[in-house]
């Protein structure tokens, strides 16, 4: 029987296309599954994030009845411009919100509020000042649960809690 033969060239090109056709085919899978991964929460954008969605206002309420207010570190999308706490007060997740900024005005860059759970106050460990769950006198941002449940946050302007 005849055996058939075949160019050094010829091989030489089938065998670099198929190198390059695997290496296309698994930027491909990584590339998939790079998207597949991200997971960016819905926002109005208008140069910086105008409006941040919370999660869903039922489950956000449940967490914070069991362990406490949520920090968001920061819900602009620019570094630690601004970080929140949210937390709830009441039985309806519809209602009772206060979102409070979490970085003290006229304070270094370092200084954030946290929470305590043994005294149920939010502590400023550089001023040593103590603020209720509500936020008292802290800048407070607008919130509301939309139809779908989920509690948006509106980022535009802070304002002080009415008294």
């Amino acid at each position: 029987m005849p055996i058939e033969r075949r160019s050094t060239s010829r091989q030489t090109t089938i065998l670099i296309l198929s190198i390059v056709a695997v290496l296309v085919a698994i930027g491909l899978v990584i590339a998939a599954v790079g998207a597949a991964g991200r997971n960016n929460p819905p926002v109005i954008q208008a140069g910086k994030r105008t409006r941040f969605d919370a999660g869903l206002a039922k489950e956000r309420a449940a967490s914070i009845a069991k362990d406490g207010p949520l920090l968001f570190s920061d819900v602009s999308g620019s570094g630690q411009r601004l970080p929140v706490f949210v937390s709830h007060d009441g039985g309806d997740f519809r209602t009772g919100w206060n979102v409070i900024g979490a970085h003290l005005p006229d304070t270094p860059d370092d200084c954030f509020l946290r929470w305590s759970k043994e005294s149920a106050v939010f502590e400023a460990p550089c001023t040593d000042v103590t603020y209720p769950l509500d936020g008292g006198p802290l800048p407070h941002y607008g919130w509301e649960v939309d139809e779908d449940g989920h509690l948006l946050i509106d980022l535009r302007s802070p304002t002080t809690k009415p008294g």
